[in-house]
């Protein structure tokens, strides 16, 4: 249920409270073993909004170093390989596709790959018997700052999720599908509408502030 300004009310569930931190965040989980997490994304170079975007910051890199007298490569050349970056137009296209438009249906533009690590604790006389356990690694995707929790807009929302089990030592990769509904929120009619500028997009077990940066231009 979304905030209600006019009675203060905060909102109700992960997407949308605002009344403050939480004793308990979702997903959390109580557990024997210790869990370290990761997360890389990896672009669907055939999806055309990746590839219409690759075009476009490919040409406006070009422009720059074209610019610069010193020769030096511009620094979009150098994040260009760091970066997602997703183009708004083919993102709307794929989301009007009625094969496309139900949640689940449509390409995925990239995957979330996470690494979930099982590690081996020392105890007090120097031994690391460590224990197996399970941990669910769950992908989160937040909208641009000034669109998040605006006009209905979620803070933030679950992509997906994975869970593994392990034993002590051992790690293994989770993969979660990001979709184009994953950077759009509705519009006053409830269609699904790609919203411009940085998202988020993190683990839950590493938490927001290890994020990673996604740009719809």
């Amino acid at each position: 249920m979304r905030p209600d300004e006019s009675d203060a009310y905060p909102g109700r569930s992960y997407r949308f409270y605002t009344g403050g931190d939480e004793v308990f965040k979702f997903g959390d989980g109580l557990s024997y073993s210790t869990f370290a997490t990761s997360v890389t994304l990896l672009p669907a170079v055939t999806h055309p909004a990746v590839a219409a975007a690759r075009k476009t910051t490919s040409l406006a890199a070009a422009g720059g170093a074209a610019a610069d007298q010193d020769g030096a490569k511009g620094g979009a050349e150098v994040e260009e390989a760091t970066r997602l970056r997703l183009d708004a137009s083919a993102l709307a296209s794929a989301l009007a596709d009625p094969s496309g438009y139900r949640r689940g249906s449509s390409a995925a533009v990239a995957t979330a790959a996470v690494t979930v690590a099982n590690l081996r604790i020392a105890g007090p006389d120097g031994r690391a018997p460590g224990r197996a356990g399970a941990e669910a690694a769950l992908v989160f995707v937040a909208p641009p700052n000034g669109s998040a929790g605006a006009a209905g807009a979620p803070r933030s929302s679950l992509a997906g999720f994975g869970k593994v089990a392990l034993a002590a030592g051992e790690q293994d990769t989770v993969r979660v599908a990001l979709r184009p509904h994953h950077f759009a929120v509705p519009d006053a009619t409830g269609r699904l509408r790609p919203v411009k500028g940085a998202w988020e997009v993190w683990v839950g077990n590493a938490g927001r502030g290890e994020a990673l940066v996604v740009e719809v231009l």
